[in-house]
Order: structure tokens, then C-alpha cells, then sequence
């Protein structure tokens, strides 16, 4: 599990990832992000955002 000051994210085994809290902070992860979010290796929190790192090397963020 990860978290920025106002969220959590969590790697569920498939390489995915699920996010809760403020969605200023990166707790609602939009349908077009999701997406690109497969295959998730890692995820790296900072103080309002997430970024994953996903297998292929693409790296997708959100939050603000």
C-alpha cells in the first residue's frame, strides 16, 4: 500500500491498481487513467500524486 497526504493506492496481485481517499490527492483514479493501468510493476506516491511504472515501462500519474 501507498499513500500521499490525502490517499491510498494499492498493486493488487493481477498489476492493478485501486485508489480511496481525496481526489485532489490522487484517491479517484478517472476511467482513462485506469485503463493504462495494467501491468503495474510499481507505484511511487508523492505529497498529491501517484506515478505507477508499469511493465512495458510507460509511466501514468495522476492526481494534482
Amino acid at each position: 500500500m501507498f499513500s500521499t497526504e490525502g490517499a491510498f493506492a494499492a498493486l493488487l496481485d493481477n498489476g492493478t491498481v485501486v485508489a480511496w481517499g481525496e481526489e485532489n490527492y490522487g484517491g479517484v483514479i478517472s476511467p482513462e487513467i485506469q485503463i493504462q493501468l495494467k501491468n503495474v510493476k510499481m507505484v511511487f506516491p508523492q505529497k498529491n500524486r501517484f506515478t505507477a511504472l508499469c511493465n512495458n515501462g510507460d509511466m501514468v500519474t495522476w492526481g494534482e
